[in-house]
């Protein structure tokens, strides 16, 4: 989105990602201003994802990815460069391309929960709130972000697309369909749902006073967005089912990945090597793992192998806040307000009638005894000399969002331990 001046709008999320780039990429120098507001720039333009794999904060995920990164760091020419990514758009269809696909609806899905609880906030707890607060600031940012999710090119997306519409009247599964949304395939459909959802806000938030209909003459733009269109979207959890469901046929029937290619992985290991030991470990990594939760109120560690959910060890989550702020973590499925822990602490017998401020420091020290569980045991999984970097539930300034899926364990008939995923919530 643009401000009023038609000027792309920088938010607070830009200049804190452009801090970091500069730091990893020149962590000894002083930079000058003007470089930072160029990065800065850069953020905006490219997005969260193409801006992370710029600075190498993320490693390449296609064969396109890679040769785009070897000429960003000088490895190979422009045309070196087009021409291997030429290549990639002509290559057969194989599993990677469905396991990316995979990886960029979860991430479109995220973005969509966050987009829609954040308003429900807005509307809920702060009615009539200026465009300039920050509650607005963040919406109109998830809103931007919605538009730099497909990590494959758009002849490769375009490619699948078709593929999993064959698929599907292969398998006699018809068009895939949630309220109002209509689709030959689910890949397409999630797109269209997040295409959506930007085009009517920003439809409503372009819209002038004087044209409004009488009853929202009052409204902001937030409110007015909500009134009309609350039950029009689909539910996120109905979207990732839909999408599961296609993905488990598709797997069917795709080649698996192909072998690297040596000279070609000579390169890219040379330019997507981390800057260091502690950047071997991406916050987009913690989606690989899982937490479940058993019977005996023990957490499992569960991790993703070609595309299943394997039991890996226990997870030492100590009893008490911790174990039940994790609870109300799987409850609300992978999303929590401030609030959600402050009711359920209230709960207990310890901490009735006591007061927000005090309550916040029991959930942080809580939750930062629980991510340091789960880095450690993830890095004994990797054997790793330490634990994994990372937040694997990070503070998106109004509450909490687990970066892993959570779940339920179950048993399978030959005692296998498997979790069920309960993450993606829109309430």
């Amino acid at each position: 989105m643009t401000g009023d001046s038609g000027v792309p709008e920088v938010f607070e999320e830009d200049r804190e990602a452009a801090r970091r780039a500069v730091q990893c990429m020149w962590p000894d120098e002083l930079i000058p201003p003007e470089l930072l507001e160029k990065v800065i720039g850069e953020r905006v333009r490219m997005g969260d994802s193409r801006f992370r794999l710029r600075y190498g904060l993320r490693p390449a995920k296609t064969l396109a990815e890679q040769a785009v990164l070897a000429f960003w760091y000088g490895q190979i020419s422009k045309i070196e460069s087009d021409s291997r990514v030429t290549a990639e758009q002509q290559r057969p269809l194989d599993m990677s391309d469905l396991e990316i696909a995979d990886g960029d609806v979860n991430d479109a899905v995220l973005r969509y929960v966050q987009f829609q609880r954040d308003l429900s906030d807005l509307v809920r707890y702060s009615p009539g709130v200026s465009d300039n607060a920050p509650q607005y600031r963040h919406l109109r940012y998830q809103i931007r972000e919605l538009r730099h999710l497909s990590t494959l090119d758009r002849t490769r997306r375009m490619m699948l697309t078709r593929r999993l519409e064959e698929i599907r009247v292969s398998r006699g599964m018809g068009q895939a369909e949630l309220r109002f949304f209509r689709s030959a395939s689910a890949l397409q459909l999630v797109r269209d749902t997040v295409g959506k959802l930007r085009f009517l806000w920003e439809d409503v938030h372009s819209e002038r006073r004087i044209d409004e209909q009488l009853h929202e003459l009052d409204l902001t733009p937030a409110e007015r967005f909500h009134r009309r269109y609350a039950t029009f979207f689909p539910l996120a959890a109905d979207l990732i089912t839909l999408w599961q469901t296609e993905f488990a046929a598709a797997r069917l029937e795709f080649p698996a990945r192909p072998p690297v290619d040596p000279t070609t992985d000579a390169v890219v290991a040379a330019v997507s090597a981390p800057r260091s030991e502690s950047t071997t470990f991406i916050a987009s990594d913690y989606a690989s793992w899982a937490l479940g939760l058993r019977d005996d109120s023990r957490w499992v560690l569960f991790r993703k192998v070609s595309g299943n959910w394997h039991w890996d060890r226990l997870v030492e989550i100590p009893k008490g806040n911790q174990s039940l702020l994790l609870e109300v973590l799987l409850e609300k499925r992978g999303s929590v307000h401030r609030r959600d822990f402050v009711e359920r602490l209230r709960t207990q017998a310890s901490y009735k009638g006591e007061d927000v401020e005090k309550l916040s420091r029991v959930i942080t020290d809580a939750l930062s005894k629980i991510k340091n569980a789960i880095r450690k045991t993830i890095g004994d999984s990797l054997k790793l000399a330490g634990p994994v970097p990372g937040n694997p539930i990070p503070n998106d300034g109004t509450g909490w969002m687990s970066l892993m899926p959570l779940g339920i364990v179950e048993f399978e008939q030959d005692g296998r331990e498997r979790v069920k995923i309960e993450t993606y919530n829109t309430a």
